[in-house]
C-alpha cells in the first residue's frame, strides 16, 4: 500500500465533496489508505454543517477508507497535529489534504514519488503540491526546492514531523524576535509574521503558520 492520505473536514460538505471526488479520481487512489478526520461542532451554529459532512462521510463506500469522528471540537490546529502524528507513527509518512483543495489526477503519484526520493534526505522536510506564483525554474524540471512549506496539499515523513511537533512550545515565542520575523516574512514579501502573532495572541487557530 502507498502512503496514507489524511483528509481533514469540518462543516463544509460541498467543498469536502469536491475534494473527495478529485481525490478518488487520482491515479493510484485505490492503493492508498484514506483517513477522513472530521472535527466536532463548536456550537449550535456549526452543528448543521457538521451533520451534513458526517452524512456525506456515511455515504462513502470506499474499501480503503477509515473515518475518524471527533466527539468534541478540537480546532484545525489540534486536528491536524493529532491526525498527522497518528499516521506517521503507524506508517512512517503521510499525505495531507484539507477540505478546500482540488487535486490533479497525478497528485498522488507526485507525492508518492517525492516521499520515496527524499525519504532519507534530512534537508527536505515536506513535499508540497501548491505552486506559488513565481517564475519557475528551467524548462523540464517539474519540481524545485523552497526554504518554506505550503499547507495546500503536502506530504511528510515521521523523521521530519516528530521534531517539528516537539519544537512547537518554543516556536510561538519567535513572534517577539524581530530579526526572526524579518526572515520569516522574506524581507517583506509575505505577511507570515502577522499570522504568527495572531496565533500567539489566540486570535487564530492555525497549525500551518507554526
Amino acid at each position: 500500500m502507498g502512503a496514507p492520505v489524511a483528509v481533514f473536514g469540518y462543516c463544509r460538505a460541498a467543498e469536502l465533496g469536491r475534494t473527495l471526488g478529485a481525490l478518488s479520481a487520482c491515479r493510484g487512489f485505490a492503493g492508498h489508505p484514506v483517513h477522513l478526520f472530521l472535527d466536532g461542532a463548536r456550537g449550535r451554529s456549526d452543528s448543521p454543517g457538521v451533520a451534513r459532512v458526517r452524512e456525506l462521510a456515511g455515504r462513502l463506500d470506499w474499501p480503503n477508507l477509515t473515518v475518524h469522528m471527533a466527539e468534541h471540537n478540537r480546532g484545525l490546529r489540534q486536528s491536524v497535529l493529532e491526525g498527522v502524528s497518528e499516521l506517521v507513527a503507524a506508517h512512517g509518512s503521510a499525505i495531507v489534504i484539507e477540505d478546500d483543495l482540488l487535486l490533479a489526477p497525478a497528485a498522488l503519484e507526485y507525492f508518492s514519488a517525492g516521499l520515496d526520493k527524499f525519504a532519507d534526505e534530512e534537508r527536505v522536510k515536506a513535499v508540497c503540491g501548491y505552486q506559488y506564483k513565481l517564475q519557475p525554474p528551467a524548462a523540464g524540471n517539474g519540481a524545485f526546492f523552497l526554504p518554506f512549506a505550503s499547507s495546500w496539499g503536502w506530504a511528510t515523513w515521521r523523521r521530519a514531523w516528530d521534531p517539528f511537533v516537539e519544537r512547537l512550545p518554543g516556536l510561538i515565542n519567535l513572534a517577539f524576535d524581530r530579526a526572526f520575523l524579518r526572515r520569516f516574512d522574506r524581507q517583506g514579501i509575505i505577511a507570515a509574521s502577522t499570522m504568527l502573532k495572531g496565533q500567539q495572541q489566540g486570535l487564530i487557530d492555525s497549525w500551518a503558520i507554526l
